[in-house]
């Protein structure tokens, strides 16, 4: 937190740095190594700062920078993290791309730390597309090379992916083994958005296993973990399940409260999948509510953005959604 609280403090400046580094980066050598150094050394604060279409402008600079640089672990670097924000803006093929090519250069320098982070990024994209068993495969990877070289971060962040692929593949009791470890390593080593993330992939699992109320309870947790370290996406996404939740107990007012909260908060992030997911979510509850105007709206986004991520299951579901409405209007 004193981190995060010290980079707020400097927020301003660091803006001012970086937008000239980058404007001469081509013409002097000490813009380059500074354009390439801001996303770099401020990768994790400034994913829970910016919105991704800037920190995608930031990475593009850098990644030339580092090529100026010949740099190949912060090409590498710029890279994955350039295929994290594609995947959140929902562009997964450029996101697959990005993270191949730094996959390819971390084994080329022999960099497994990099080659770890690849490896978890790619199977994060292809969990997104419902290859929970390819996402498997790729977190195993990483957890490996995490474990051999003792990066706790690494391995948590592994542990928590991992734990997630097994949850959609139906196996979770594995994946609360796994979650559970995943909060014992953040709570050791301060990682408060690991806790946090650990915390509310509890709350999914036990939502399937052992009713709502656990699992709001875990939910709850999270997102005041999130609030306090003010990332927005993370807390959009609770907020989503939180609704959820409501919405399975009968409660549509309480769900929909949430729900437009989260759709406000990963439409400022520009989460586009995010967005689709509570969008479906409340289609389907104008839908039951006869509400078919409402209904109709929020499916025909889902499904615009579904197929367009390549999202096949999501946009299958919400275009049957739209059928049923429009007979209904018939």
């Amino acid at each position: 937190m004193y981190a995060l609280n010290l980079f707020d403090l400097e927020w301003e400046n660091i803006q001012q740095g970086q937008a000239w580094a980058a404007t001469f980066s081509e013409k002097d050598s000490k813009a380059t190594g500074l354009c390439n150094d801001y996303a770099y050394a401020g990768v994790y604060l400034l994913a829970l700062r910016q919105h991704p279409r800037e920190r995608i402008r930031w990475l593009e600079a850098a990644l030339s920078a580092a090529r100026l640089l010949k740099n190949r672990e912060a090409e590498a670097a710029h890279l994955g993290n350039l295929g994290v924000d594609y995947k959140n803006t929902s562009d997964l093929p450029r996101a697959i791309d990005c993270h191949n090519q730094s996959l390819t250069i971390a084994r080329e320098i022999n960099n497994p730390r990099v080659e770890a982070t690849a490896l978890g990024n790619l199977g994060e994209v292809y969990r997104i597309l419902g290859d929970f068993w390819r996402a498997a495969e790729y977190h195993k990877e990483r957890l490996k090379i995490a474990e051999a070289i003792c990066d706790p971060l690494a391995m948590g962040q592994a542990l928590g992916n991992l734990a997630v692929a097994y949850k959609n593949m139906g196996d979770v009791q594995s994946a609360i083994q796994l979650l559970e470890r995943r909060l014992e390593i953040a709570r050791e080593i301060g990682d408060t958005q690991g806790e946090g993330k650990a915390l509310t992939n509890l709350g999914n699992v036990y939502a399937e296993v052992d009713g709502y109320k656990k699992a709001i309870g875990y939910w709850n947790q999270g997102l005041q973990i999130f609030r306090e370290i003010n990332d927005r996406q993370s807390e959009g996404k609770t907020l989503s399940s939180l609704g959820n939740a409501y919405a399975e107990l009968g409660n549509p007012q309480r769900a929909f409260e949430h729900w437009e909260l989260a759709l406000k908060i990963l439409q400022e992030v520009n989460d586009q999948i995010g967005t689709a997911h509570v969008s479906l979510n409340m289609a389907k509850m104008y839908s039951l509510m006869g509400d078919l105007h409402g209904a109709l709206h929020h499916a025909e986004y889902a499904v615009q953005v579904f197929s367009q991520a390549g999202i096949e299951q999501f946009a299958r579901e919400a275009q049957y959604l739209i059928q049923q409405i429009r007979a209904r209007v018939r």
